[in-house]
Parts: structure tokens; sequence; C-alpha cells
């Protein structure tokens, strides 16, 4: 987020996240070209279609988020006069403070994942309609998952999760002469995150460890030992060492969530997401190897980040 001397506030995408994917998508452009020789090789063509899609849509969004790393387009501009929605694209669409009524946080619920709209509600809607372009309409509705908001809505994951307060601050008050943008109170949405992301802590490793201890000896157990198994000695140990931090990826993307959700459930439906747990941890031990260096990236960017704020509060 950006901010000047007649109170604009920039808000931008998250660069951690478009690091993330740039680190973690030349695995799959590479793994996509290898199913897809693989598969042709074996003359399967559908995997190999698939394994070729999968590598041409990687290698393709690659230098799209790099470009958003090196050049970022804001995802919203507020002023004095004005809220601004998609300032990066040909046609933006500035709505003025006097036509807005009031906005309201609206959560969809689609499987594992929980999502976050800011509705806004417009005095006439149908004025700004004009100015919106059809491709932004349907990208309204992919964003909602299809559900049936407003077509002026703000996805609350998509703006960083330090500047989600000041966003909720700057509706309310940015057009008032006491607007503070250095004494930001915070608000529900963001205690309730803090919550989730405060858990990465020392406890929550020796927790993963121990989970990792009775998956690596469940998985000796079941499996033979062999110089070629995948659940040979130095296969198991390297899992054992990279399943917490693989688990720190799942966590972060739907695990805390599912967990939130886990416990509105019935006794019946927590069973089943269990069943869920068990199955999918198994799976994510045997793919530790790969997915575990990319949650210790994201360990030291996030304890860098935390530090850097802490030191520039301490100014």
């Amino acid at each position: 987020m950006e901010k000047d001397n007649s109170t604009t506030l920039y808000f931008y995408p998250s660069k951690v996240k478009n690091v993330l994917f740039v680190v973690i998508g030349p695995i799959f452009a590479v793994g996509g070209t290898a199913m897809c020789y693989t598969a042709f090789k074996n003359e399967d063509y559908f995997m190999g279609l698939l394994g070729g899609g999968i590598a041409i849509l990687f290698t393709i969004s690659i230098p799209l988020f790099i470009k958003n790393i090196i050049k970022p387009i804001p995802l919203l501009v507020l002023t004095e006069k004005e809220l601004i929605m998609n300032p990066g694209a040909k046609k933006p669409i500035p709505i003025k403070w006097e036509d807005i009524e009031d906005y309201r946080i609206r959560t969809s619920h689609i499987q594992f994942n929980t999502l976050t709209f800011i509705e806004l509600i417009l005095y006439d809607e149908e004025k700004y309609k004009e100015q919106m372009s059809k491709t932004n309409r349907k990208l309204n509705v992919i964003g909602t998952m299809g559900g049936k908001y407003s077509l002026f809505s703000i996805h609350l994951e998509q703006i960083k999760v330090t500047e989600r307060d000041l966003l909720l601050y700057a509706l309310d008050n940015i057009t008032s002469p006491d607007f503070d943008v250095e004494n930001v109170p915070k608000s529900k949405i963001t205690e309730k995150m803090d919550s989730f992301t405060n858990e990465i802590n020392q406890e929550y490793f020796m927790k993963n460890y121990l989970l990792s201890l009775i998956i690596i000896t469940f998985s000796m157990a079941l499996f033979y030992w062999g110089e070629k198994d995948i659940s040979s000695p130095n296969y198991l140990i390297t899992s054992f060492v990279l399943f917490p931090f693989a688990k720190l990826m799942f966590d972060v993307m739907i695990g805390f969530k599912l967990k939130s959700t886990i416990e509105k459930q019935s006794n019946t439906n927590k069973y089943a997401y269990q069943l869920f747990y068990i199955i999918g941890y198994f799976l994510l031990f045997l793919v530790s190897p790969f997915v575990g260096p990319i949650g210790i990236l994201f360990f030291i960017t996030r304890a860098l980040h935390r530090w850097s704020k802490k030191r520039n509060n301490n100014k």
C-alpha cells in the first residue's frame, strides 16, 4: 500500500504470493513436461495432453507473475473523493463516495475454502454498470464463484493481510477530517486471521514432528524396505524432516480455515473430516520432499517480514 499527501491510498496484491508462485511454477512446468513426455512414450494420450496443458499453463503464467513483482499494478485506489476499482484496467471504475450507500462483508464457503467479499451497496448501481465492461462482469462472476453478489465487490483475500484493517477503516472514515492513517484500529476479521497465523510457533512444529514420527513408523510397517522403493530409509527420513514445513503450506492455504469450518460441524461430519485429514496427511508425507522446501521458503519469508515490521514499529 502507498499513500500520498492528498490521502490517496493504493492497495497492491501480495508480493509473497507472487514470489511463491514463481518458485512453485517451474516445478509444475517441468513436472507437466515430464508427465507429457512419459505419457506419450507409453501411448497414454489423455495423460500426455493433460501434462502438456499443465506445462503450457504454468510456463505462460510465470512471466506474468514476474511482471507483477517487478511492476505491480494496484488492485484498488481510495481517494478523498472516490473509490477506484480495477485502476490498472483499460476501463477503471471510479465510484464517488456520495454514491455509496453502505457496504457489507459476506463470506462464501466453497468446499474447504472460505472466500470473503466486501460488497458495495450503491444508490444507483445501473449508473456504474454502464462503465463496467463485459469482461469485468465475467471476471466478477468468476471471482465470487458464481455467487449472487453485487457487481461491485472487493475480494478481501486479494488484499494484503497487513492492509485489510486499513482498507476497512478507510471505507468508513476516509472522507472524515479525523481520518488518521497512522492509527488504524484492528477489525474482527484480521483478529480472527491473526489467531490462525499465531498458531505457527514452536508448539506447532513440535506437534507436527510428533505426527511425522507416527506416520514414518506406520510407513515402515506398511511398506517393504528396498533400494528402489519409495519407502526406502533415505526417502522416509527426508519426508520426516520436511513434513512439518509441507504441512505449513497446507495449513496456510486451507488447513486453518478448514479447522474453523470443522469446529462448526456436527459430530458425524467431524468424523468425515478427520478421515480426510488422515488420508491427506499421509499423502502429504509422501510428497514432503517436494513441498517441504517451499514451506521452508515461506517460513523464512514470513519471519523476515515480521522482523522487518517489528523493526519499523520500534523506530
